[in-house]
């Protein structure tokens, strides 16, 4: 991702889903296990997954989790 090493520390991929029923619906979870929040803004994966965190994410919170995808279905929900 592209975000530094320090924020890197404290962001795990919770779980992947890469081969979903519906067609174009494969998503990402991250969490942040750290005790600080965490802005996503801009934020994007560099290797293996063409997604970046729109402008204006929200920012992540401790202990909490937020997914990537790129359908218009999961972007709807």
């Amino acid at each position: 991702m592209g975000l530094s090493q320090g924020v890197l520390a404290n962001l795990r991929v919770t779980e992947v889903m890469y081969h979903p029923v519906e067609p174009n619906a494969e998503y990402v979870e991250l969490t942040n296990i750290g005790t600080q929040p965490v802005n996503l803004n801009l934020a994007g994966f560099t290797k293996g997954i063409d997604f970046t965190f729109p402008a204006m994410t929200r920012t992540l919170t401790p202990l909490s989790s937020t997914t990537a995808g790129m359908s218009a279905s999961f972007t709807s929900r």
